[in-house]
């Protein structure tokens, strides 16, 4: 999917406002400068998922899945965004 550099102000539009089944619109990869850095939102789900990068070379290796914490970084974003609990299991 093609990225598209947009204004963080879009980014945040995007972040803001859900449809009522709780997906967000427009589908699709955005990223921004924001700061002194680039905000980048992977919305190709319709979820929304946001981070924020010191280089627009980081913002675009996350939105191609290329950055080594992506994986990491996604399952910690849907913990907290989903608000889910995690418990310990001792066994």
């Amino acid at each position: 999917m093609k990225k598209q550099f947009v204004t963080a102000t879009f980014i945040s539009d995007i972040i803001s406002l859900n449809d009522d089944t709780g997906k967000y619109e427009p589908i699709g990869k955005f990223y921004a400068r924001d700061g002194k850095g680039y905000v980048a939102c992977d919305n190709t789900t319709g979820d929304a998922w946001t981070e924020f990068f010191d280089s627009r070379e980081e913002a675009i290796k996350w939105l191609d899945n290329k950055d080594p914490i992506y994986i990491g970084q996604t399952v910690i974003n849907k913990i907290t965004n989903k608000k889910m609990k995690v418990t310990r299991y001792d066994g």
